[in-house]
């Protein structure tokens, strides 16, 4: 009688409902980070955030060069005081979308805040994977959810590119003469003169001027090897005079001077010899510059003036900490390996002044000449 019982209890357990079906296998989360420090060694990813990072949405980045990773911002805009933060509150993936929802959280409403515009927002770095894309979802409460804005999955491996248009090669290729200042990091061996081109519909249509005109193009490779024009602009002949914006840093022999434009460095002929008397700015002074596309295709400066030192101004800042290691400049600070400018008032405070050796929390914005101005800091006690 007991062993018919044990078989019972043994037949019972094999047959159960559910006991032999395999459990649903849990969706993948695939890895990211967010990120808190906005410092990016790579030019193109620090000028899309400042460029977006503002604007009221969600907004993609990547190429090649970043790795296989996507940042993806998301951005609440303006708010009319500082203590807003935009927080995750959700991650899943929905068939072949990797969903990240966020949400807004408010200040107290007796909470101390700084009576400052500000715009939230959250920045995350994904790890790509094969057949999922990345979507983000700002939730607020009363509003309509804000996604699927502003992707951008051809973004331009180089902007601002100059050179000479020479003429169409076919009906798809252009050719153009490229500004020998520019350095193509990791594609100097495909770069030469005269350079071929494929033109996006969209470039295809800005096509409208002559053979011989200064053009200034963004252009990315596509999934076929060909580099594509994405924008391009005439600024006139070879003879027309341009202007711009930068920060000097020295001067590269008697012909030749090097300035930083958008944070590339670019080389102008500024020749000593031919001009006597030459007016030489300081190392690291902002400049506005005025200059032509000579003969030799060389960006041959016309005129060269000293900006205004900078001030605290409106910009909304961005803070940081990090070492001084050096002084470049009178009021020129070299952090972490680059240059910050102290904001013209904190130099008129002789008992304000930041001493190298020591580490100090501070907070900057950048201003229209690619200065990081630092508007308030404060020494870090070791």
């Amino acid at each position: 009688m007991k062993i018919f019982f044990v078989l019972l209890l043994i037949l019972s357990m094999l047959f159960a409902p559910g006991c032999n079906q395999a459990s649903e296998p849990e969706p993948e989360i695939f890895e990211y980070e967010i990120v808190t420090s906005t410092e990016f060694e790579q030019v193109e990813l620090n000028d899309w955030y400042y460029q977006y990072y503002r604007e009221k949405g969600q907004h993609q980045y990547f190429n090649d060069e970043l790795g296989d990773v996507t940042y993806l911002l998301i951005s609440y805009g303006k708010v009319p005081t500082a203590g807003y933060t935009l927080e995750l509150v959700e991650e899943l993936i929905e068939g072949d979308q990797h969903v990240f929802k966020v949400s807004l959280v408010e200040p107290e409403p007796d909470s101390m805040v700084a009576q400052v515009i500000s715009y939230p927002y959250i920045l995350l770095k994904i790890a790509n994977q094969e057949g999922i894309n990345v979507r983000g979802v700002l939730e607020v409460p009363g509003e309509s959810s804000i996604e699927d804005t502003d992707i951008q999955p051809n973004t331009p491996l180089f902007e601002d590119i100059r050179g000479v248009y020479i003429g169409q090669s076919d009906s798809n290729f252009i050719e153009i003469d490229l500004d020998d200042t520019f350095e193509f990091q990791g594609l100097e061996d495909q770069m030469h003169d005269p350079m071929s081109f494929m033109l996006s519909d969209q470039a295809m249509e800005m096509l409208t001027f002559d053979d011989g005109a200064a053009v200034v193009f963004d252009f990315y490779l596509n999934e076929n090897g060909s580099f594509v024009i994405s924008n391009i602009t005439s600024v006139g002949q070879t003879d027309t005079t341009m202007e711009i914006k930068g920060i000097y840093t020295g001067r590269i022999d008697p012909s030749f001077i090097e300035v930083i434009v958008k944070g590339e460095y670019q080389v102008f002929l500024y020749s000593m010899m031919d001009n006597d008397g030459v007016f030489e700015p300081e190392n690291y002074s902002a400049v506005d510059i005025s200059y032509m596309i000579n003969e030799q295709h060389q960006n041959e400066i016309v005129t060269i003036e000293v900006a205004d030192p900078p001030g605290t101004g409106t910009a909304v800042g961005v803070e940081m900490s990090g070492y001084i290691e050096s002084e470049f400049e009178h009021g020129v600070m070299q952090i972490e390996g680059k240059p910050y400018w102290q904001a013209y008032e904190l130099l008129m405070m002789s008992s304000r002044r930041m001493e190298i050796g020591k580490r100090y929390h501070f907070t900057y914005y950048t201003d229209g000449y690619g200065r990081k101005v630092i508007t308030a800091y404060d020494l870090i006690q070791e």
